[in-house]
């Protein structure tokens, strides 16, 4: 009978779990300005430090202490060390080493592939726009080389044309001669009189007004009051009689000379070899029914000059070919 009440006792003098858990929550929630004045904080320290071993009453003091540190003085502890400049560059000076090649690793790929990214976009359309260029001047290169063949075979072709309407012209000219240093009276205007008196008194051949087709004079009187007559013949053969026996002026007082009429371009061939002439770089020239002839030296070989180009490489190869040379 005595064993159950024993267990009563027993049962009252433990404290059920759930009341101790309350019993800590009302500890931690009492703040310290709730404590009586005349309380001595170090007697309750002490009080806590003799208590009793026991887990749960360390817990609840562990607890107690926690609350005492609340977030806003966390926070104040945690502005104040980062205001601290010497604080903060230890800490730059430490992370910097350490996250440099950290970003750097992790950066650079990223970094890479977004420089790629902006210079092939911005490039993209110059390329394009140098491809469509590089074509077009390919086009134009055709073209200009086309057009280069081209303007080379109408040059070629209007060359051929000048030297065929210059001997055309030439040919034209075949029967007419021009006597230089005629006196005229002023008020004659008979040139055909003039022509057929130098034909018989100096040059022994006699014409008469029906071998005359035409003559007039040309140009001003030199400076002398003589002038130069042109006079077209009705036949070659009269002509060539005349411009034959051209020779026997060679000396005459009246200085009066016979020339073939020449066009203008070999006008300018024959003025130059009387330059060259009288530099001694050739030794003779004339011209036969419109061809004009050159002799180096006075044993030399004739050559017939069609133009200033071949006059001045005969000049400078005087050993020219036999083939080059021109023979009657």
């Amino acid at each position: 009978m005595s064993t159950p009440s024993l267990k009563r006792k027993q049962s009252d003098s433990i404290t059920p779990p759930q009341d101790q858990r309350s019993i800590r929550r009302r500890f931690r929630s009492a703040s310290m300005s709730d404590l009586p004045k005349s309380c001595d904080t170090n007697a309750v320290a002490t009080e806590v430090d003799h208590q009793p071993n026991d887990p749960d009453s360390n817990i609840s003091n562990i607890d107690t202490g926690s609350d005492l540190l609340s977030v806003s003085n966390v926070s104040e502890l945690i502005t104040n060390t980062l205001s601290h400049d010497q604080f903060v560059s230890s800490l730059v000076s430490k992370l910097v080493p350490i996250l440099t090649p950290v970003l750097s690793n992790a950066l650079s790929p990223m970094l890479s592939a977004a420089v790629n990214a902006a210079v092939e976009s911005a490039t993209k359309p110059l390329e394009e726009k140098i491809r469509d260029q590089g074509a077009q001047i390919d086009a134009y290169e055709q073209r200009i080389g086309y057009l280069m063949s081209e303007n080379e075979k109408m040059f070629n072709r209007i060359a051929q044309l000048e030297e065929d309407t210059e001997e055309l012209e030439q040919y034209g000219r075949r029967n007419s001669l021009r006597f230089h240093n005629v006196e005229l009276p002023p008020d004659s205007d008979s040139t055909d009189a003039a022509v057929i008196s130098i034909c018989s008194e100096k040059l022994d051949v006699s014409i008469s007004d029906d071998d005359i087709f035409r003559s007039h004079p040309v140009g001003k009187p030199n400076r002398h009051g003589r002038r130069q007559i042109i006079c077209r013949f009705r036949n070659w053969k009269v002509k060539n009689a005349i411009y034959s026996a051209k020779k026997k002026l060679k000396g005459d007082q009246s200085r009066i000379f016979v020339t073939e009429d020449l066009t203008h371009y070999r006008q300018r061939i024959v003025s130059d070899l009387v330059l060259k002439k009288r530099s001694g770089r050739i030794h003779s020239f004339w011209t036969n029914d419109g061809r004009i002839f050159v002799k180096l030296a006075e044993r030399g070989r004739k050559h017939l000059v069609r133009s200033n180009e071949d006059l001045e490489d005969l000049i400078d190869r005087p050993s020219i070919d036999d083939d080059a040379a021109y023979e009657d």
